[in-house]
């Protein structure tokens, strides 16, 4: 019985430095640590084990997981001992609850995960990260936007530096939530939520695919939108996270709302006068609110363009002072642009433009008096 009690005591106390062999910098932090009301040395490394009050929990500098079990392979290289895999597993109604920060090969600035899920698997080395069961959580690389991440199973993994993320939804599908951007600049986006199937990101080139039912709504800003189509190709920039493109796939239905002018000022500057401006052009307004139909559609943002493309049919209703109601004024073509320039440039002319081709192609615009 002796023998049986020391003979673990020395993988067990030596756990620390076990785990450590992962992140080398874990070996001089005095915060690093693992506890369990259970904990066993088996042929591969340890297994951990909760019960019903505490569950399994191993923090290092770059890892804190916690789990109703925990198990860790170890093994013995040339340079040290490495941990090759962490498995974690719910048990007695603790979920895993895992928060890392993995580095890209070769150095650089980390990707920071926090989720819940009910399994996980982490292999270091590899740079690999699998949730699995009602995942619920973000992603984050360096001081850049959170990216939530939500689905039945989440792959990180890095492809040389590049992370991709991959993930699969259960039958309520897969949540991917961009934070609002500043709302005090022109054109800011509030929150918006991407529903799908499936999702799949490519950190370094900026594009995220949502295949499936794909959906992004965005109701909390200045310019609220629901677009919805069989998929999405995403474009995000580089710098800070926020959405340059949109492109979809697939027969596409847009309902989007736009922010009222802002009142022109009624007075010069330090005079009460109100200022007088004689009328140059016909100002039909600043659409409120549009509504389209099409094969495909795609917004860039940098150019405030949104095309429409394959079987138009669509209407835009323009802001009016005073109105009670506002006019549908509907517009059909093989291809729809409509872009809203902030100042006149070569053809297109301050406020709304609205181009529509192909056979038949129709535009309704507002009527207005002839002065006569």
């Amino acid at each position: 019985m002796k023998r049986l009690l020391r003979a673990p005591l020395r993988p067990v106390f030596a756990a620390a430095a076990l785990l450590a062999a992962a992140w080398p910098v874990a070996a001089q932090n005095d915060n690093s640590f693992f506890t369990a009301p259970v904990t066993r040395v088996t042929p591969k490394g340890l297994r951990m084990e909760s019960d019903k009050n505490e569950p399994a929990h191993v923090k290092l500098p770059e890892l804190d997981v916690k789990a109703g079990v925990l198990g860790l392979d170890i093994t013995e290289t040339a340079t040290g001992r490495q941990l090759d895999e962490l498995r974690a597993l719910s048990q007695f109604g603790h979920r895993v609850e895992i928060v890392v920060d993995i580095t890209p090969p070769g150095g650089g600035a980390p990707t920071h995960i926090e989720a819940i899920a009910d399994k996980t698997t982490l292999q270091p080395v590899a740079r690999t990260l699998v949730l699995s069961g009602n995942v619920d959580g973000f992603y984050q690389l360096k001081d850049g936007v959170k990216t939530s991440l939500r689905g039945e199973t989440v792959n990180v993994k890095y492809e040389n530096k590049n992370l991709v993320v991959n993930v699969e939804g259960s039958a309520n599908g897969v949540r991917l939530e961009v934070p609002a951007e500043a709302l005090s600049q022109p054109g800011a986006l509030g929150t918006v939520v991407f529903t799908a199937k499936r999702a799949s990101l490519d950190q370094n080139g900026g594009v995220a695919r949502l295949s499936g039912s794909a959906r992004a709504v965005s109701t909390d800003g200045p310019n609220k939108f629901d677009v919805a189509a069989d998929e999405f190709v995403l474009t995000r920039s580089s710098t800070d996270g926020t959405i340059d493109k949109l492109v979809t796939v697939g027969r596409t239905s847009l309902k989007m709302d736009l922010p009222p002018e802002p009142p022109a000022a009624s007075t010069a500057p330090g005079s009460t006068t109100p200022v007088v401006v004689e009328d140059k052009k016909i100002d039909i307004g600043r659409p409120s609110h549009i509504e389209a139909e099409a094969d495909s559609m795609t917004i860039t943002r940098p150019d405030n363009l949104l095309v429409f493309e394959g079987n138009v049919e669509g209407f835009y209703q323009l802001s009016a002072e005073g109105a009670q109601a506002e006019t549908r004024y509907n517009f059909s073509g093989d291809r729809a642009e409509v872009l809203y320039a902030e100042e006149a440039a070569g053809d297109l002319a301050a406020g709304l433009n609205v181009k529509v081709t192909g056979k038949p192609g129709r535009i309704d615009l507002p009527g207005f008096k002839l002065g006569f």
